[in-house]
This record gives C-alpha cells, structure tokens and sequence, in this order.
C-alpha cells in the first residue's frame, strides 16, 4: 500500500479525525473527514448541517521519528509514538469518536496548508467541544503528586490564597469562588494528614509531575486558553483543571514543593507556566460582573492596575507572559500565540514557513515597536545580545548581533527572562513619569531608530562580575557581602555611617534598597522587613559570625528575623542576573552583565524604566547609540529625575 495522499483543503476548512472504536494496544484505525467552517456541514455529507462535534487533542509531540502508524482505507498514515499513545487511551471500545490533532490533520508536507491551517487555529480548539490536554502516560508516582496536591490544598484553602507578598490574601471564600469549588469545612482540612519535607520524596513526586513537557510547550497555551472546556488526561485518569490550580496556589506558610536550592528554576520551571496559562483562560472566559470575575479583577487590579476579565492583551506582553514556555523553532515563538489575535493583526504578521527567521524576527519587532499596546515595553527588551560562548556560521545571525539594538528579539530565552526576573518584573517603576513614547524608524537605512530622551548619567565604577549558577544560601551570603564592599567602601575608606547619597538617604538604605531592586509600593511592614533582613546579615558578615546570636533579646525576636532575612534574600534573588554599579554623580544601580564603563544611563520618553546606552564606537554610526539593557538605578525609578533642571527631553537616534 502506497503513501497516504491528502486532498486539498479549500478556504475554511479542515480536516478531522474519524476514530474507530477499538481496544487494546493495537494499531488505531479511522478515516479523516473534512469539515466546512463557513457552511458548519462535513464535506460531502448534507446531514451534518449542525456541525459534526469533535474534541481537539492538546500533547506533546516529542520526537520527529514516526515509527506507528495510522490506517485510514486508502492508505496509513505514519505517526509518532506521542500520537499513537494519545489516540489508543482516547479510543472508546464501544462507538467512534472525532478528534482534531494537528500531526496528522495537516498535512506537514505542504507549506501552504500548515500556513492556513495554523491561522486557523484559534477557531478550531474555540469550536471543539473539548480541549483534552494529554499529559501522557500515567507514572509510578504520578497519582501520588496528584493526591498530594489535592491534599495540600484541601488542608490549606481556608487560609485564602496569597496572591502577592505585598497584599493581604484572599479570603477562602473569594478564593473558592475565584476556582468555581466548594470550600472545604474545617472538619474536612483537619482530617488531611498533610505533612512534606524540603528534599523529600513527596517534593521529588510533585516536581516531576508538574516538570512534565506539556507544562512548558508554547503550542498547548492557545489551544488551553481559547478551547470551551479543557480536561486534562494523564493515562486514563481525568483532571479537573481548577483542582490542579488549586494545588499550586500558596496559601499560609507557602507552596511546600519549591526546591529551596534554586528557587529561581523551580519558580520558572514548575510554578510560572501553568499559572499563567490559567490566569490568561480566567481572563478569557470570565464574565467581569459574575463573583468569579470581581474577584480575578480585584487580584490583578492589585498587581497590574487594570488588567481585570476580558483585558486584551498586546502581543508584546503575551510573549512577556509565556516567556517560560518553550518552542522547538524560534519563529514559533510567535506563530505558537497569533491565535489570541484573530482578525486583529496585520496580514504581514500571519504565519509563515518560507522567510528565514531573521525576516520574521525583524517583522515581529517592528510591528510591537510601532503599534498600540506595549511599545515602549517592547523596547525595554531590546538590546545588544548575549555573549555566544562559541560563535560559528551555524550561530544564527541575530545571535552574531546581525539585529539592531532597539530591536526585541522574542527569540532570546536569556532576554525574556528579563520580563519576571530583575527591575522588568515590577509594573509600579515609572522612571519617565507620564510621557510618551515616540519611535521613528529610519527612512533610509532599517538598522537607525529615532527615540526621544534625556541622558542622565555615565557608570563608573562596576563590580566584579562572575556569573553564579547555583542558589544556596552560601551563595546568596557570598553575593550580599560582595554588594556590600562594592557600595560601602571606597577604595579603603568606609562609607558606612555617612549621609552621601545623592538623595539625602542613609548610604546603607540606598545599599539594601538597590540590591532588591526596592520600590516604595511594596508597603511599609514589607519595607521595614527587608531592612531589618538586610541590617542583620550585615552585621552577621562584620563580625564574622555566621550564625544567629544566643543572646535572650535577639532570640526573642528570632521569627521576626528570620522573616526579614528570607524577605530580603528572595528579593536578592529576583534582582540576581543584574551587575552592579555606581555613576559619577554617585549613585548606585544594577545594570545589565554587558555593560561597560562609560555607558550611559538614559530616561527614555514612555519607558517606565531606565536604559543604559552605549555611544558608538569608532566603527559605528557617528552620535549614535546602542542599547545595552535596562537598569534599575536607585533615586530615579519613580520620576524624581523629571523635576531636575537639568532634566531636558531631546532626540537620541539608536542602531
């Protein structure tokens, strides 16, 4: 029997799979069907005017090798072990069923097709009757994480959800009416036997769940946000969504299954993706008048200003919010997420396997650089790239600095990080008050933007930089002493104990409130907090001690100390990628690895946060700059430089 041949898909079309009933392992066998969108009937059938229902499959690919197959009356249809898993497990024993997956309802041979068909997209998982979201097979351990993370939440909701460290929680009402579940009477919680210990096997269980390759794949977000209902399927066993959220949520104490040894990772790797995916499905789907609604809308009011039900997101900060998400393809950074946007973009942004990725890159960053809805944003993920650690004709060219600096590059794992780690991740800076954003791009050469600024300062003194890649405390308290001599010590003379910052401050205020990348937003208790945090580990390192002293006062406060020590390490943390340095007109920051001395700090018109340019060098462009990155620099986050007389807003032109 020959090769499978598709027929050809006219506008608005799409194939679906026929799946026969069926038991055991054995191969899966069926027809395709093609379905008409625009006359709701499948092609060829005039019974069907209702639409034939079908669910739409969400999985994993996995490897390219397609060693099963699938047989259709004409011919097979070779598939992959991932398919094959999901199709035997989805088949029913006793009637058919139709299924739309992307592997084998496109077909992959036809550049054309995959271009229309991914387009199309949004519509197919919004029109399913359901979204199964395959997580594979079932593990030796995997019904445990699941229990136990049933456990955890059931034990625990009635303390209310703590959204962020700078708000009071919510109530355990407004939280199970958040989740649509019931609240757990006090009796039930108390029958939990709820107990897990930093490095157990319980913590291992959970992280490997949730460490699955659904978690973090670009293609799934779509297809679980837009579909009506969404089940989850691991093995046979079906979970509800809202109880799997309910399960990462911290509540009292804190989420039990972080790996304390490197809570960036474990935050970006097991926690971030999932929970963006079920807020962005909560802002979709939620009625902004209904309980559930007020409630989101009270959550991210508090966090982000106005980003209740029903918000349309810009396509910069859909790519800000899945940054942890991982694609196989670097134009499908952006193909993976178009359907949020149907109908709303420009025709040059549809899908495309033709151009190179460098074409699609330029096109991206230009259209989110120009267009309403996050500019100035977009430019504050710019900048001159990473170090390659071994350049060859096979790096791509963007990541040879082939790309201007002005533009974002979405393709750059390292730069996204950038949107949850370090000054980018807090909303509240407003370093350029209420202006506007203003880009020009040049009319005679691509690579020369036009931007409106005022420098502010040149950097002038920088630390040693050695990057570290494992988080222990020995790490975090090698890394606090080592911010400490660079900002309270000038050459061998202290600083500590003089009144010499620019803005009036104490210099070892301006020291811890740099180093965390402070904001006054965060309220005083978590301010004075992080204060106490930092005034103790510096005396800890001053008098060469590092253990908590015995005396009866200080242990009388121990609790309150440990707080603030732990407040002020996760907020080192979160600032932990950023070099720090000081100005000429002596103030402290925490810049970008690549900048130099002689960078400068720049107030750019429309960015709430400041950026460090580079002048050009002697084979650049004459009284131009180039982006480095952004920079937290503390005295001028919040508008203070916009009242200085020498504050004068001017033209800055970038390559």
């Amino acid at each position: 029997m020959g090769q499978y041949q598709y027929a050809p898909l006219q506008t608005n079309q799409i194939r679906v799979l026929h799946l026969l009933a069926g038991a055991g392992d054995g191969t899966p066998r069926g027809s395709l069907r093609v379905v008409d969108f625009e006359t709701n009937s499948t092609v060829g059938d005039p019974h069907t005017s209702n639409g034939p229902p079908f669910d739409a499959l969400s999985y994993v690919w996995g490897s390219d090798l397609k060693p099963r197959l699938f047989e259709t009356p004409s011919a097979p249809i070779p598939i992959t072990e991932s398919l094959f898993s999901s199709l035997i497990r989805l088949r029913r024993t006793d009637s058919d069923r139709l299924i739309w997956a992307d592997a084998i309802c496109i077909n992959q041979n036809d550049t054309s097709e995959k271009e229309v068909q991914v387009a199309l997209m949004g519509e197919i998982y919004g029109r399913a009757s359901r979204v199964l979201c395959d997580l594979g097979e079932e593990s030796y351990d995997s019904e445990k994480a699941l229990g136990l993370l049933d456990s955890y939440w059931i034990k625990n909701i009635r303390k209310g959800w703590i959204f962020s460290s700078h708000h009071e929680p919510l109530s355990a009402e407004e939280t199970v009416t958040l989740l649509g579940l019931d609240l757990p009477s006090q009796e039930e919680a108390d029958k939990i036997d709820f107990r897990v210990v930093a490095g157990s096997s319980e913590v291992a269980c959970v992280q490997r769940f949730l460490s699955r390759p659904w978690f973090r794949r670009l293609w799934v977000v779509q297809e679980f946000v837009l579909g009506k209902e969404v089940i989850f399927l691991c093995g046979q066993q079906k979970i509800d969504w809202l109880r799997l959220l309910a399960g990462i949520m911290v509540y009292g104490e804190g989420w039990p299954f972080l790996d304390h040894n490197d809570p960036r990772q474990s935050l970006a790797d097991l926690y971030a993706p999932y929970f963006a995916m079920c807020l962005t499905r909560l802002n979709k789907h939620l009625d902004p008048d209904s309980a559930a609604g007020r409630v989101y809308d009270k959550v991210m009011s508090a966090q982000h200003g106005s980003w209740g039900p029903g918000t349309v997101y810009s396509l910069h900060s859909i790519f800000g919010i899945f940054s942890q998400c991982k694609t196989r393809f670097p134009r499908d950074r952006f193909f993976g997420v178009l359907s949020f946007f149907q109908g709303d973009l420009s025709p040059e942004l549809a899908p495309d396997y033709s151009s190179s990725d460098e074409e699609i890159i330029l096109r991206f960053g230009r259209h989110c650089l120009t267009n309403s809805g996050g500019e100035g944003e977009s430019l504050m993920l710019a900048g001159i790239p990473r170090r390659v650690k071994k350049r060859s004709r096979k790096t791509p060219k963007h990541r040879r600095g082939w790309l201007p600096s002005w533009l974002p590059d979405y393709t750059d794992e390292e730069r996204l990080k950038e949107s949850y780690l370090g000054p980018l991740s807090n909303l509240l800076y407003q370093a350029a008050g209420d202006t506007q954003f203003t880009i020009e791009l040049d009319s005679q050469c691509d690579d020369y933007a036009h931007l409106v600024g005022c420098r502010f300062d040149v950097v002038t003194n920088m630390e040693k930089y050695r990057e570290v890649t494992e988080i222990t405390a020995e790490t975090v308290l090698r890394k606090f002493e080592k911010a400490l001599n660079f900002f309270l010590f000038d050459a061998d003379e202290p600083m500590e104990g003089k009144e010499g910052y620019p803005t009036g401050e104490h210099i070892m205020d301006a020291t811890w409130k740099t180093m965390c990348n402070y904001h006054p937003g965060i309220g005083r208790e978590v301010e004075r907090s992080l204060a106490l945090g930092f005034r103790f580990v510096h005396r800890l390192i001053l008098t060469g001690r590092r253990q908590l002293p015995q005396s009866s006062a200080a242990i009388s406060k121990l609790a309150e100390i440990s707080k603030g020590m732990t407040d002020f390490s996760c907020e080192l943390i979160r600032s932990w990628s950023g070099k720090l340095v000081k100005t000429k007109k002596g103030y402290f920051g925490s810049v970008p690895v690549t900048t130099r001395k002689g960078d400068q700090i720049w107030i750019i018109s429309g960015c709430r946060i400041p950026l460090v340019l580079r002048p050009n060098s002697r084979t650049g462009p004459s009284g131009m700059y180039r982006i480095v990155g952004t920079a937290y620099v503390h005295g001028i986050m919040n508008g203070e430089y916009l009242t200085d007389p020498d504050f004068k807003l001017g033209g800055v032109s970038l390559y």
